[in-house]
């Protein structure tokens, strides 16, 4: 299952804008703190898997934008893929704890 019916479609709106929006927030010239983008980054693909995406598509929505930024601007580290891989199946594993199908 991909996306269950109602609500998820919602979900996958609100992933792919925090998403964009955490990424533009580290392209900031001031911003330097990849603790709170790791965070971020994190919470929001846990937040898309537990809404009932499924956790592999919660991880490309919600990594996609800031590891793009990251290969644009040169030699960054793509630290965020196991942030974003660890919130996804979180969130997956804490769906499938609150409700069991």
């Amino acid at each position: 299952m991909v996306v269950a019916s109602g609500f998820p479609r919602f979900a996958l709106i609100m992933t792919v804008a925090v998403a964009l929006a955490i990424a533009w927030l580290d392209s900031r010239p001031s911003w330097d703190d990849a603790g709170i983008t790791a965070l971020l980054l994190f919470l929001t693909a846990a937040g898309s898997a537990i809404s009932g995406v499924s956790w592999w598509l919660s991880c490309i929505l919600a990594g996609t934008p800031i590891v793009l930024w990251e290969l644009w601007t040169g030699p960054g580290v793509l630290i965020a893929i196991p942030f974003v891989l660890a919130g996804g199946l979180a969130g997956f594993f804490l769906r499938r704890l609150l409700k069991p199908e």
